[in-house]
């Protein structure tokens, strides 16, 4: 709930559940379902953002867990580009999971959308590399129509984090790769 979160320096007041919802609505609007489904409710604690639960797998050992996804899996790119996307300033590992059906999710997403570049990932196997086609695809889909995409996400981000966010998806497509990070800046506080 938002009188849970506690203020940020860098990310406006009582938003984190709002980015929760929008990390979903991209997801959904890329048609990778990565992140649970998410939305908006007013509990017993305040209004908040509420997700399906996703059971997960059992734990990987460190060791096979930082092998897993360090790999080059087209599910793992999804992973990389959407926090690309979203400017997520949190992607650890225990942000990633894997459920008892094998499929990968992505949670925690309250640091996400800032209009400042914020990317902090474990993730870097794509660093340089073309971006698969297919998944050109998928933002080149999601862009076609900046006003449904503006519309999608009015009332949980702000216009400014919309027109980054778009701007985000414009560089991409025109890069066609992945872009370089920097092991000084682009590493989460606690990666594990």
């Amino acid at each position: 709930p938002a009188q849970g979160e506690r203020s940020l320096w860098d990310f406006p007041d009582d938003t984190l559940y709002l980015r929760e919802r929008a990390s979903w609505l991209l997801s959904d609007l890329l048609g990778w379902d990565i992140v649970p489904p998410t939305v908006i409710r007013d509990g017993p604690f305040g209004i908040g953002s509420l997700q399906l639960y996703v059971e997960p797998a059992a734990e990987m050992p460190r060791r096979e867990a930082m092998r897993f996804w360090s790999q080059k899996r087209p599910e793992l790119e999804r992973m990389v580009l959407f926090d690309l996307v979203a400017n997520s300033a949190d992607r650890k590992l225990t942000h990633c999971l894997i459920d008892i059906h094998d499929r990968i999710w992505g949670i925690d997403h309250g640091l996400t959308f800032n209009v400042v570049p914020k990317l902090r990932t474990v993730l870097w196997q794509f660093v340089g590399d073309p971006i698969s086609v297919e998944l050109l695809g998928d933002l080149a889909r999601a862009r076609e129509d900046e006003a449904a995409l503006r519309e999608r996400f009015a009332g949980v981000l702000d216009d400014q984090e919309i027109v980054a966010t778009i701007d985000r998806i414009d560089a991409l497509l025109a890069a066609g790769c992945h872009p370089r990070l920097d092991p000084n800046r682009n590493i989460p506080y606690g990666w594990w």
